[in-house]
């Protein structure tokens, strides 16, 4: 899996409480799905994390066995964050974060 950095922001003519109430009944199941849970959450911004041993960690830990498996004790930890900020006609809904592919071409088709 690819990972790299999220960057979207969308404008929509919607108030703010209602465009982050619907991201987050659309966005919590398929989140779930790729191992992110739902860390943090408040009036403007939510916040989904997830761990996880990069594939090069795994190939050192399986060469290096059994003192490899030392490798394992550490994880990285992957996080996207959703932002809502109200504007003139309506709300920017900003999303960043780490992600891999399957998961950022999934925000980059929404629409609000």
């Amino acid at each position: 899996m690819a990972w790299q950095l999220l960057e979207i922001d969308l404008e929509t003519d919607k108030p703010p409480e209602t465009v982050l109430r619907e991201a987050m009944s659309t966005w919590t199941g398929p989140l779930a799905d790729n191992n992110f849970s739902l860390s943090n959450q408040s009036d403007v911004a939510v916040v989904y994390q997830r761990r996880y041993w990069p594939w090069y960690q795994i190939a050192f830990a399986i060469v290096l066995f059994p003192i490899g498996l030392l490798a394992l004790l550490w994880r990285k930890e992957a996080t996207i964050t959703a932002t809502v900020e109200p504007n003139d006609e309506g709300s920017i809904l900003s999303i960043r974060g780490d992600a891999p592919k399957n998961v950022r071409d999934a925000f980059e088709g929404m629409q609000i």
